[in-house]
């Protein structure tokens, strides 16, 4: 508990034993773990399955989506300082096939790590 971390044990993540550690919890810290041992207790956690190169296919997932909306939005704000409206200028990224086209491009990336 002192290095910030839940117990890792089913029978330790309870409020009741955590309390009974002898650790001296402010109101926020008490409030803090409450919640989250409840989230634990009542939800199923999930952890990906290791495999080669996985750090490299989260960073695609983690930055896919937004590195595309960033350079979207440059490409808008071109547009409008060009003489475009802003309903103009983002026509071309608010349709499913955008949407698609990403999807499938960020899948293409993702497939390259398929066992």
């Amino acid at each position: 508990m002192e290095s910030g971390y839940l117990p890792v044990t089913t029978a330790a993540n309870d409020m009741d034993a955590i309390r009974a550690s002898g650790l001296e919890l402010t109101d926020n810290m008490e409030q803090t773990l409450s919640g989250a041992v409840k989230t634990v207790r009542e939800n199923e956690l999930y952890t990906p399955m290791a495999f080669a190169d996985g750090t490299a296919a989260r960073k695609i997932l983690e930055y896919s989506m937004g590195d595309q909306a960033s350079a979207d939005r440059d490409t808008v704000l071109e547009r409008i300082a060009a003489g475009q409206s802003a309903e103009a200028a983002t026509a071309e990224f608010l349709t499913d096939d955008y949407f698609e086209a990403w999807y499938q491009a960020t899948l293409a990336q993702l497939q390259q790590y398929e066992g």
